[in-house]
Formats: C-alpha cells, sequence, structure tokens
C-alpha cells in the first residue's frame, strides 16, 4: 500500500503544476524547447528539494521523539495534512486568472515564481511521506520525474490547445484528498 501511496503522492504533485504549465503554454507566441526543458528541470528540483527538506523535517530529533510517542496521531496530521494541500490548490485554481498577452518565449523569473509557489505544497507533501515513513529518494525521485513529464506536456497542450476547464487541473488536488483518505482509513480507523 505504501507504493501505492506513493505514487499517489507523486502524481497529485506533478498534477498540480499541470494548470501553470498548461497556461504557460498558452500564452506564448512560440515554444522553444531550451527553455521549455529549462522550465521542467527548475520545476522538478525545486519539487525535489521542498520534499526532501518537509521530508527531513520529520526526522528532527524533537519532531521525531514527539512523532515516535504516537505514531498514529501522527498518521493522521499527515492525512490532514496531504488534504489541506489539495483544498489549497483547489482554491489556488478558483482564484486565479488565465493570462491573454503573447509572450514571445518562457520567462524563467516567472518559473521561479511559480516553483517557489509549488514548493510549499512539495514542502508539506514531504512532512506527511515523513510521518507515513514513505521513503524519501524513491517518492522525491518520482515527484521530480513526474513533474518534469507534466510540464513538458502541459506547456505544449497549453500552446497547442489553450486552456482546459478548470476541473482539469484538479485531478492533482483529488488524488492527494484520495491518499489523505487512504490514511485515514489504513492507519487511524
Amino acid at each position: 500500500m505504501n507504493y501505492l501511496m506513493m505514487i499517489l503522492i507523486g502524481v497529485g504533485l506533478s498534477l498540480n503544476v499541470l494548470s501553470v504549465s498548461v497556461g504557460q503554454g498558452a500564452v506564448l507566441a512560440k515554444v522553444r524547447s531550451s527553455k521549455l526543458f529549462e522550465m521542467g528541470i527548475i520545476l522538478s528540483l525545486w519539487q525535489l528539494v521542498a520534499f526532501i527538506i518537509g521530508y527531513y523535517v520529520t526526522n528532527l530529533r524533537f519532531v521525531s521523539d514527539v512523532g515516535n510517542e504516537n505514531p498514529e496521531s501522527w498518521k493522521l496530521v499527515s492525512a490532514v495534512i496531504l488534504i489541506v494541500i489539495a483544498l489549497l490548490k483547489i482554491i489556488e485554481l478558483s482564484v486565479t486568472k488565465n493570462g491573454e498577452e503573447r509572450l514571445s518565449e518562457i520567462e524563467l523569473k516567472k518559473v521561479f515564481s511559480i516553483a517557489a509557489i509549488n514548493s510549499i505544497y512539495a514542502f508539506g507533501a514531504g512532512i506527511a511521506s515523513g510521518f507515513l515513513n514513505f521513503q524519501a529518494l524513491i517518492t522525491g525521485g518520482f515527484i521530480a520525474a513526474m513533474t518534469f513529464v507534466v510540464v513538458l506536456i502541459g506547456v505544449i497542450l497549453g500552446y497547442y490547445k489553450g486552456m482546459a476547464p478548470r476541473k482539469v487541473y484538479s485531478m492533482g488536488s483529488f488524488a492527494l484528498i484520495l491518499i489523505g483518505v487512504l490514511v485515514i482509513v489504513n492507519y487511524v480507523v
């Protein structure tokens, strides 16, 4: 079951980047592969680092000591973190407006701001994964790989097809909610 949950976290976090990737592609006048790969690498690495930092926060002496006292409570905390991350992303999607202007190419300054915002979700998922005793490098590596692929696909889809309905972008959030529910069912109930 842990591997399924690790995969769902990777899918959930990477799909949370889909909306911004499609949005970037939708406003581009032309897609340059070098900038596209830079965007994918930046977002992937940023997600990976934020996830690993979040994961290792749970290994800090104070946190791990508290976590060892009542592990089931910390599993519940991890479920709540994942559900809150998903709900925050859904709220973010509902208030974000689509851009209208055409850009000549992907702006790396904007990519870094996108990476910083999305890293908050990866950090929280890292904390939840630490409490669930998932394998940090396997989960983080999967998140980074999935994010890279989703960024490439998202920008290209956005460029050719434009923006999709907002509910399409919520798929990642629903994956995170599903994980939260699975954690509650498997570890708490």
